[in-house]
């Protein structure tokens, strides 16, 4: 169970870095689509699937599973703001 919920720490330690880092430049929207991706949307979503397909272990590998998409959401949100905003892009990259 404990290696199941470890595979997603990589993808926990991606979204809080981006979530502090849209904080910090003033981003508020992309933070607040993060925190309540994470923990909200993408995890009901995610467990309601996996619970109905796998039982128990799908139970369990929900929340990585919710990790990686809320990582791959970050990580377009990320991209996104940087492309739109030269002076962002700078702030971010150096």
């Amino acid at each position: 169970m404990l290696r199941v919920l470890q595979c997603g720490m990589l993808f926990q330690g991606i979204v809080l870095v981006i979530t502090c880092v849209f904080q910090s430049i003033g981003k508020g929207l992309g933070a607040l689509l993060l925190s309540v991706g994470r923990q909200g949307v993408f995890l009901l979503i995610v467990l309601q699937v996996l619970s109905a397909a796998f039982g128990y272990y799908g139970v369990l590998a929900s929340q990585p599973v919710s990790d990686v998409l809320t990582a791959l959401l970050a990580v377009a949100l990320l991209r996104h703001y940087t492309k739109k905003d030269p002076v962002i892009q700078k702030r971010i990259l150096c």
